[in-house]
């Protein structure tokens, strides 16, 4: 989940710094509802056989309706996500002067080549890129830790709050629905983890680097309060203010890395769902055809700004992963496995 919103710092100030000092620990509490509903997901998938997210869907609640509705849903936040990934790299190129479309050119030629590579071109692409982006954030906080009058320290130790308790708990499950519909969207990344030992332990992992990913990054985003506010890319605008020369052209590759990521991996649960509906005789231009269609939306989409997107653009998907995912999927994994047990009986 830590792609191109997260690594820009986008998620953490619009959804969780802009609230105060609420922002150290309530990520823990949206990504541990992630990891609960993404297990449920990928453990039920492995147990029916099921490939992309309407199967699970459908399967789960026993109704095409449901199915139909998430699917628009989730087709939308992966247009709105795709089109947060484009707008991060298409400021980060406009911050160093260059034209805006050059970022989406490359974000669109890169997701491309990966997606047509295939599932373990994508794992491997995540998992490396990834690390990278760990050890730089590593490196930016502990620099920011040196940082003598940040405000960080002041907001945590007055437990400031700017907005209220209820924006904040907003802001959280604002992160979570929007993050749950994402893992099952990545329901073809997870086709080697097939047991519930190694589906654990990956989740379990991810969680906590994910955790200590967000604090590290919101820490940072806290310590520039107020200067921060109004930055299109807020945690660029950290680490140019840290003054330590050629971090802020590393800081770029990486988040460079970070969008094309997620890009890669968004898109190519698409190319699964939909490859059927493009009547080619080749899977690859098949592919190209709906990561091209893709691609041309998201890129449209993101004139609206990474901070609008990030805050505001997903609220419809959010709903329906409130309901459909957070609430819905525990209970209804619940009856099914309750069904399965009474079976054997």
């Amino acid at each position: 989940m830590f792609g191109g919103g997260a690594a820009t710092g986008a998620q953490a100030y619009s959804l969780f710094a802009v609230h105060g000092w609420t922002a150290l620990w309530m990520p823990a509490a949206a990504i541990a509802i992630v990891a609960v509903v993404g297990w449920l997901c990928v453990d039920y998938a492995n147990r029916i056989g099921a490939h992309h997210y309407r199967e699970v869907i459908e399967s789960l609640y026993r109704s095409r309706l449901v199915g139909t509705i998430y699917e628009i849903g989730c087709i939308y936040g992966t247009v709105l996500g795709l089109a947060v990934c484009f707008a991060s790299l298409g400021s980060l190129t406009v911050s160093f002067g260059l034209n805006y479309w050059l970022g989406i050119f490359v974000m669109a030629a890169a997701c491309t080549l990966g997606c047509l590579f295939g599932t373990a071109t994508v794992r491997v692409i995540s998992t490396v890129l990834g690390l990278v982006i760990g050890v730089i954030i590593v490196l930016i906080f502990r620099l920011d830790l040196g940082v003598a009058g940040g405000a960080a320290q002041g907001i945590i130790a007055g437990r400031e709050v700017f907005t209220s308790y209820g924006k904040a708990w907003y802001g959280c499950f604002y992160f979570a629905a929007s993050n749950c519909g994402t893992m099952l969207a990545l329901l073809p990344v997870f086709d080697r983890v097939k047991n519930r030992k190694r589906l654990t332990g990956t989740i379990a992992l991810g969680f906590v680097l994910n955790v200590a990913m967000f604090c590290m990054v919101i820490y940072a985003v806290l310590n520039s309060m107020p200067g921060v506010n109004g930055a299109q890319v807020p945690y660029l605008y950290v680490i140019q203010s840290l003054g330590v020369p050629g971090l802020a052209n590393i800081y770029s590759v990486i988040l460079a890395a970070a969008v094309v990521t997620t890009g890669i991996t968004l898109l190519y649960t698409y190319t699964v769902r939909f490859r059927k509906f493009v009547k080619v005789k080749s899977d690859r231009l098949s592919a190209f055809i709906i990561l091209t269609a893709f691609e041309l939306v998201g890129a449209a989409i993101s004139k609206f700004g990474l901070i609008t997107l990030v805050s505001k653009g997903l609220s419809l998907t959010v709903w329906i992963n409130i309901v459909v995912l957070i609430i819905g999927v525990p209970i209804m994994y619940f009856i099914r496995t309750r069904e399965e047990s009474r079976k054997h009986d």
